[in-house]
Order: structure tokens, then C-alpha cells, then sequence
């Protein structure tokens, strides 16, 4: 297990990026390493991988330097400890709620006496245990790994200031779509009412002892978030490429175009 670059540069003052893993394939860590995105959003929860899958992306990771966050399908302590197994530097807990749901995923990533995550020091995760002691894996773990929560819903909104207030979570973001879902706005994540609960919220975290998490689409946005305090910008880098891919495209068949009409 390395040590957590994301939080290094934190400490240094700088805004760090990263993106959705939306194919999960370790090349294509190896590409957003190679660009230069500082950390990967592996998305268990909406994408099909598996406890097995995140390994060989973490290890795709730690190859190419580039900082693995998972985003676990749920809470339970189960499912979370078989994700930080597998190498995760830091679990993403879905849909936190209120103070309770966040205290439960930091004992679920924490050794103790910080948490109750189990006393397992010989996984993949350390070495196989040949490099380091129990005792000096349970220490580094605790100080490396980190607890993020995602405000999805009202309730979360309403029980922000409680869940700010848990000792050990670190990060915490705002989910715009699954928000405007809960309120009744299905599929309105930028209406106006969605977004000024989500800046509002934003600003209340960023004020807080806890890093704010943004998701971004253009400059501008990331801007207005960085100016807001968000320390970890999230951007999806599939509708770039999208993008890129269908501008080329459409470079190439206007030239093909113009050359049949010359013709």
C-alpha cells in the first residue's frame, strides 16, 4: 500500500483532479495517469466490478501513480472491507444520510481503536504482510486511507451540519442527480432549485474541517468550485472523448465532403 498522493498535495494547498473510471479497464488507467489526472473514481456502485476487478485496477494505479478511490454498491462493513482488500486508498459510502451512516463508514474503514475494521494484515493490501508489521500496517492504514461520504439526498442536505461534525470522515460531496431525484425533479440535476441547494451545501463543507468534493462539466464550473473551496474536482472524462471523437469525425467527413463536390 502506498501513501496517499491526493492528500499529500492537499496538505501542499493544491486543487487536485480526477474522473470517473467509466470503462473499467486498466489501460485506461494507465491513459488518465498518463495525461496527468491526480486520482481515478472507481464506481462499484453503478458499474459492474467486482471486489477481483478493483485489484487489478488499484494495482494499474499504483503502477502509473495515480490515486484509487472506490465507491463501494453499499455500506456494509462486509462490502467495504472487501473493497480496501483489494487496495482501495479510500472508500466512497453512497447516500449518506444523516451523522449515523457516517459514523458506521468510518468504523467500517478504520482499525482500531479508530473503527472495527477487521485485524487483517497479510492481504494484498500490505504486502502479504512482507514488508511491513501488523502493528505499522494498522497505524498507516488509519492515517492513509480515507472515509468519503456522498449527500445524495434531502434528508443528507438536511443533516449536513451532524454528518460534518463525525470525526475521521474526510471527504464529503454533494450528488446533484440523485438530489434532484429525491426531490421530486427526476432527471433535473441543473435546475436552478437543485443547484443553489448543492452551492449552498458545498459551501457549508468547504467552511467545515472536511474536503469538498465537486463534480464539474466545463471550466466554468470548475471556477465557481474551486472558488467555493473544493479541494477534489471530479470530472467524467467518457463525454470529452465523446466530444473530441465526433469533432475529428466531423473534420474528416467535411473534407471528404468538399473533395467529392470538387470532384
Amino acid at each position: 500500500m502506498l501513501v496517499n498522493k491526493v492528500k499529500e498535495k492537499l496538505a501542499r494547498g493544491e486543487v487536485t483532479y480526477g474522473t470517473l473510471l467509466s470503462f473499467p479497464s486498466t489501460d485506461m488507467v494507465r491513459f488518465f495517469g498518463l495525461v496527468g489526472y491526480d486520482w481515478v473514481f472507481i464506481d462499484a456502485e453503478h458499474d459492474p466490478v467486482s471486489p477481483e476487478t478493483v485489484s487489478h485496477l488499484v494495482e494499474a494505479c499504483h503502477l502509473i501513480g495515480i490515486t484509487p478511490f472506490v465507491r463501494v454498491p453499499d455500506s456494509t462493513p462486509g462490502t467495504i472491507l472487501r473493497f480496501l482488500e483489494a487496495g482501495a486508498m479510500g472508500i466512497i459510502v453512497p447516500h449518506l444520510g444523516d451523522a449515523a451512516d457516517a459514523k458506521a463508514a468510518v468504523a467500517a474503514v478504520r482499525f482500531g481503536p479508530d473503527g472495527a475494521r477487521g485485524a487483517g494484515s497479510t492481504g494484498r493490501a500490505n504486502d502479504f504482510g512482507l514488508t511491513r508489521t501488523p502493528a505499522e500496517y494498522f497505524a498507516l492504514a488509519n492515517s492513509e486511507l480515507w472515509v468519503w461520504g456522498l449527500v445524495e439526498d434531502s434528508a443528507g442536505i438536511d443533516n449536513l451540519d451532524e454528518i460534518l461534525a463525525v470525526e475521521g470522515l474526510n471527504v464529503v460531496g454533494v450528488g446533484p442527480g440523485d438530489l434532484s431525484m429525491s426531490l421530486g425533479m427526476r432527471g433535473q440535476a441543473g435546475h436552478p432549485q437543485v443547484r443553489a441547494m448543492v452551492d449552498a451545501a458545498d459551501r457549508r463543507i468547504a467552511k467545515s474541517d472536511k474536503h469538498l468534493m465537486s463534480l464539474v462539466i466545463t471550466p466554468e464550473d470548475n471556477a465557481a468550485a474551486v472558488a467555493r473551496g473544493a479541494k477534489l474536482i471530479l470530472t467524467n472524462a467518457t463525454p470529452m472523448l465523446a466530444r473530441a471523437c465526433r469533432t475529428f469525425l466531423a473534420e474528416l467527413r467535411s473534407v471528404s465532403q468538399e473533395k467529392r463536390v470538387s470532384a
